[in-house]
């Protein structure tokens, strides 16, 4: 049995899009298209919302969603915002 159809295809597609936007933020960090660490929460937060409204799911659900999104993502970030030289805004 595979991942996808043990956890449902929104939730899936949920933990799949987490970790795609975590890779994304490493490399745009790693080319230096994203410097600051609050260039990273604004970028996170936008992608986010955008793949939130675009997606299929319920409109109850959509915040819900958002949270859950923002909370895999915060729990992990450190991680990467440790491994890289950022830029922090007092």
């Amino acid at each position: 049995m595979d991942l996808e159809r043990f956890v449902g295809a929104e939730d899936y597609e949920v933990i799949s899009f987490s970790f795609s936007l975590l890779h994304e933020v490493d490399r745009k960090i790693s080319v230096k298209e994203l410097f600051s660490e609050n260039q990273v929460m604004t970028y996170i937060t936008m992608r986010v919302k955008q793949f939130v409204s675009a997606g299929r799911f319920k409109k109850a659900l959509k915040k819900i969603l958002q949270t859950e999104i923002n909370q895999l993502l915060m729990t992990r970030l450190p991680v990467l915002l440790q491994k890289h030289q950022l830029l922090k805004c007092l």
